[in-house]
């Protein structure tokens, strides 16, 4: 594609539909765990795998890590850029209002390399005027026990503000959100603010957090 038609309308681009190919490509983050051990931890991995309470064990070691590569490049007769991020021939090439407009290729990885696991980016644009969004998540923040502490949700409305999108208000902080008991039942962001979509925020942990405090109660 060059500006919204057709490069060359006698090839057809196979393959990227392929439902394992675009899976993989939303939960790759295998970049940034290359980076973090050539780097021996230097260069911090995303949000969501860099809580300061989570064990070491979970880092790839700079071997481990190196050794893997050219088993890729071997198996699957891959590049170095194809086995760490998706590669995507770029549809928006030349279409002034993108900002990729001069890129050929798009490198796709991991949405929550940006500390948003939630999908929820696509839905916030103007032009699709939501009035709900229903914001189901189960990334594991906490350690020991992986619970969900709205970093998710605090990182979106933070670039959200950043970009000039409509969202509504949420805690500033993980701490405040969990002390809120926000993370504990099924939670409606924004439902006395104009002109913002309502956010119903939904973990997947709700029973087990219950259940854990129930049995943490004395009796």
């Amino acid at each position: 594609m060059f500006n919204g038609s057709a490069a060359n309308e006698s090839v057809c681009v196979k393959g990227f539909d392929s439902i394992t190919f675009a899976m993989g490509t939303s939960a790759t983050a295998w970049n940034l765990w290359l980076v973090s051990a050539l780097s021996n931890g230097t260069n911090t991995q995303f949000a969501k795998r860099s809580l300061p309470e989570e064990p070491q064990h979970h880092a790839l070691e700079k071997r481990q890590a190196t050794s893997l590569i050219p088993v890729w490049e071997q198996a699957f007769n891959e590049t170095l850029n194809q086995s760490l991020y998706g590669v995507y021939p770029n549809p928006f090439q030349g279409y002034t209002p993108s900002a990729t407009a001069d890129q050929e290729t798009l490198y796709l990885v991991d949405g929550s390399e940006s500390g948003q696991t939630i999908p929820l980016w696509p839905l916030l644009q103007p032009a699709r005027g939501l009035d709900l969004i229903i914001a189901w998540t189960a990334s594991g923040e906490t350690y020991p026990n992986n619970w969900q502490n709205g970093t998710d949700l605090i990182d979106t409305a933070n670039a959200a503000a950043t970009s000039g999108l409509k969202f509504p208000k949420v805690p500033s902080s993980a701490a405040t959100f969990v002390d809120q008991g926000l993370n504990l039942l099924p939670t409606f962001f924004g439902c006395y603010e104009d002109d913002v979509p309502l956010v119903s925020f939904h973990t997947s942990d709700l029973r087990l957090i219950r259940r854990y405090y129930i049995w943490q109660t004395p009796r």
